[in-house]
């Protein structure tokens, strides 16, 4: 299960110190093979470091307590190691420590606060006389922390090497929040940052599936893993790029290639389309986000044939964790349409072990569109459930079948023409609480299938393949350059988060998504009225059921993933419903699990195969020392022998991703057991959703709204957060919405329904659990959307809980003097750098690359 938190400003101040864990790690080889693997060079730096004595770079860094005092001296010798770069791929360095630099994002800033980076460098291209780069996240490529000791990292210590204690914590979290800063900022597919402590220095790459550290190297001794760092950083591509102004001048490693920067005109456009469609003009923070999006699709031979760009301009939402899917999702334009058709681009990074969330949609959808007799009527029935003049007509062969051979072949006329009908209906034959998707693409996959077709095609058949793992080029056994497409869409670092990573490590990488989506929403906590708010309620149930039948169990209910339909939305798409549900990032494909289990794909097998997973479940309590010793989802059937290889990738990725969910939402059986996630906890996370949100954003009855709210969702760990739960649906409910009756009648009822299936453990006269189902759960919303007493004008009220302590405040600095590191003699050359010059010229390669194999030395003399 996901780590979840309310952010600093919502109780939990160790929400970074668990996402950290186990998520930094050593690479402890040499740094030659460090930069091989994980500083990916598309220019190779060719010639010697600038510098006769490598001793003299940092020279007149002090040995002092106070780190502020060698700021200046370290950016004196980083300046010195990029003098000769040009002018185009040259960055600017600065003291960062002088101001708190805030979230790159102003709707979350009130939840993260500032940053006080130590050392900051610009993007290339900057010029020395510009003096305001360093003030906003938008100008800063690259971040130096400085620490006089605390490495957080002991190369003598086990694997991961990394040290206990909150100093150590403390510092990896200041290098976390700049990696995340920076990420989020322009968003990059990988970030580097630079620890220095004392004299020596660490490099670490940050990606969304974890962090990889470099050993430590003496920067006064040695400093060329700084300069091969910033030379393979800075010099991503020659040409400079032309941005408004606030943007960074030029490209560096990391950044996505499918955006690229807008122009002035492009901002006015979007100013027209805001004030024509009534939404606010964009702030000066949004013009600098803006960024247009190219989505390229493919043929099967991995050429391009043909891209649409979209032009994003407003952050609807983000998840701002580092080591997470790291979802944000941006209103945006599409080009090529009369008159830049609204649409809603969202990106993702998938764990790999997880389905992609676009084939969740194809499936959804095919299945819509495909539906059999006996499904076509039983879905008719349901949407007309409240709605006594839509009977089906009494000749209709009414099933349930369970296969479609069981249905007549011939129809009566009126039952033809009654079908017609109905295919055309939403939430029967077309989608209904449901997005449309326009363009999917998993673009960390496609990056490594044309890598690996690039490979097939260039590379010697004979030759052993190469890790995908690798940098953007290679080459051939005879020395041939092989042009390999880059693969910074799909983390490298998560496969290290193993002492001994094996073929289920890759597992731990992710994956980035992204969608268009032409069903643009606003978010829950935006809704105009409280009728509205259940409307969307309702809808989003009907799609969730719509997705069930098709094979999908969303299990990640939660205020993110179910939206209000905006009216600004595209004209072209006609919405017959208020609310949907989005993001099956998580969702469970229950008839592929029948299918690689042996069984028959249908709901009836689906019930049974739950009912016999969940009766042998030797440990059915949730706790951590028995997971591992369950059986995952699958347990091939008898007959299912042939099956053998497809069930053994099945259960490793079962093993990586069994438990989902937001644990504000997730059901209390889910909280407290190991049984498998079905229907019913869903139906129960919108309950608790409906709660989370009329808390936060109603005038309840209670005065003390945030003490209300916080014993009920306060909770920080699984057992405390069941057990809130479980007392609130117990205890008679003790608060209301004055005036508004309908909505306080609906929550009494659900509140009854959720505790019915929560029946008391270990009591003599408690009754079995009674499951919520579609039919009971919108049983009551149907009867309260009938009342005609529902409040008008009643929107969202702002919600903000206490401000905590602050720990954006930089942490405080330990005094002591750096310990003396001992070198292991593999790390004390530099292998990329060139012989002393002599007399006479010398030729080197023009094919010489930093990947696979690298050619260490001269090629020979003229």
């Amino acid at each position: 299960m996901r780590s979840h938190t309310l952010a600093t400003s919502e109780l939990n101040t160790d929400s970074w110190t668990d996402e950290l864990k186990g998520k930094i790690n050593l690479f402890d080889e040499p740094l030659g093979e460090f930069f091989r693997q994980f500083v990916p060079s598309q220019r190779a730096f060719v010639g010697q470091r600038p510098w006769s004595d490598p001793t003299e770079v940092f020279s007149a860094v002090p040995t002092t307590t106070k780190e502020v005092e060698t700021y200046p001296h370290i950016i004196s010798g980083l300046n010195s190691i990029v003098a000769e770069f040009e002018p185009q791929c040259r960055p600017q360095f600065a003291n960062g420590s002088r101001c708190a630099v805030r979230f790159p994002f102003k709707a979350w800033e009130d939840e993260h606060g500032y940053t006080m980076p130590d050392v900051v460098m610009s993007f290339p291209g900057v010029s020395k006389e510009d003096t305001t780069w360093m003030k906003t996240w938008n100008g800063i490529s690259l971040v130096f922390e400085v620490k006089v000791a605390q490495d957080p990292i002991d190369e003598d210590a086990p694997w991961p090497y990394v040290k206990g204690g909150k100093k150590a914590t403390g510092v990896l979290i200041q290098l976390a929040k700049s990696a995340r800063n920076i990420m989020l900022t322009h968003r990059m597919l990988y970030v580097y940052v630079v620890g220095i402590y004392g004299t020596q220095a660490r490099i670490y790459r940050f990606d969304h599936a974890a962090c990889v550290v470099s050993r430590s190297f003496d920067i006064k001794m040695r400093p060329w893993p700084l300069h091969e760092l910033l030379w393979r950083f800075c010099h991503v591509h020659s040409q400079t790029r032309v941005l408004p102004e606030g943007q960074p001048s030029g490209a560096v490693l990391g950044l996505d290639p499918t955006i690229s920067p807008v122009s002035d005109e492009d901002l006015l456009l979007i100013e027209e389309h805001c004030e024509s469609t009534g939404k606010p003009l964009l702030s000066d923070e949004e013009k600098k986000a803006c960024r247009w999006i190219t989505m390229t699709k493919y043929g099967d031979d991995g050429s391009e044939i043909g891209a649409t760009r979209y032009l994003a301009y407003r952050m609807r939402f983000l998840n701002p964790r580092l080591f997470s899917r790291a979802t944000a999702v941006v209103d945006a334009l599409e080009e090529g349409c009369e008159s830049y058709r609204p649409v809603v681009v969202k990106d993702a990074w998938r764990q790999v072990a997880r389905d992609r969330e676009d084939t969740f949609y194809d499936k959804i959808d095919e299945a819509v569109r495909n539906k059999s007799l006996h499904e076509l009527l039983e879905d008719y029935a349901f949407m007309h459930r409240k709605d006594p003049n839509s009977a089906v007509p009494p000749r209709a062969p009414f099933g349930p079948y369970r296969t479609d051979t069981d249905e007549p072949e011939e129809l009566p006329m009126e039952l033809e023409d009654f079908l017609a009908k109905v295919k055309l209906e939403p939430g029967v034959g077309t989608l209904f609480g449901l997005p449309t998707v326009k363009h999917a693409d998993d673009l960390g996959e496609c990056k490594v299938n044309l890598n690996k077709a690039a490979r097939r095609h260039l590379t010697d058949d004979s030759a052993p393949a190469k890790s995908d793992r690798a940098s953007s080029s290679s080459a051939t056994s005879g020395g041939a350059p092989v042009p390999i497409y880059e693969v910074g869409h799909r983390t490298i670092c998560g496969a290290q988060r193993s002492e001994t990573p094996d073929n289920t490590a890759e597992l731990n990488e992710r994956s980035h998504m992204r969608l268009v989506i032409e069903t643009v929403g606003r978010p829950l906590h935006d809704f105009s009225s409280t009728r509205e708010l259940v409307q969307a309620f309702r809808d989003a149930i009907v799609g969730h059921r719509q997705a069930y039948r098709a094979g999908i169990i969303h299990r990640d209910i939660s205020n993110n993933n179910v939206l209000i339909c905006d009216p600004f939305g595209s004209e072209s798409v006609v919405l017959a419903f208020i609310g949907f549900l989005i993001d099956f990032d998580y969702g469970f494909d229950w008839k592929t699990a029948l299918k690689i289990a042996g069984w028959p794909e249908d709901e009836e097998s689906w019930k049974e195969f739950v009912a016999d997973f969940n009766a042998k479940l030797p440990y059915k309590a949730r706790d951590a020392a028995t997971d591992r010793q369950n059986p995952v989802m699958g347990t091939r059937h008898p007959e299912g022998a042939d099956q053998t290889e497809d069930h053994a990738k099945w259960e490793a990725r079962m093993k990586i991703k069994e438990r989902t969910g937001t644990l504000f939402f997730m059901a209390i059986e889910i909280l407290q057991t190991c049984v498998a996630h079905e229907v019913h906890h869903d139906l129960e996370s919108f309950f608790w959703l409906l709660i989370w949100i009329v808390l936060r954003h109603t005038a309840h009855s209670r005065s003390s709204g945030a003490a209300l709210f916080l014993k009920i969702f306060g909770a920080q760990d699984e057992d405390s957060s069941a057990a809130a739960k479980l007392l609130f649906v117990m205890q008679r409910l003790q608060w209301e919405v004055p005036g508004n009756e309908p909505l306080n009648a609906l929550i009494a009822k659900f509140k009854v329904l959720v505790a019915e299936q929560n029946p008391p453990v270990d009591v003599t006269d408690a009754h079995a659990p009674v499951y919520l189902t579609y039919e009971s759960v919108l049983a009551i919303f149907d009867e309260a959307l009938a009342k005609k007493t529902w409040p008008t004008g009643d929107k969202a009220l702002p919600f903000s809980l206490p401000k905590g302590k602050d720990s954006s405040q930089s942490e405080k600095r330990d005094r002591t003097a750096a310990p003396k590191r001992v070198r292991d003699d593999a790390d004390l050359d530099d292998p990329f750098a060139m012989p002393p010059a002599p007399k006479r010229v010398q030729v080197f390669s023009p094919l010489r690359n930093e990947v696979g194999g690298v050619d260490d030395e001269a090629v020979g003399d003229a």
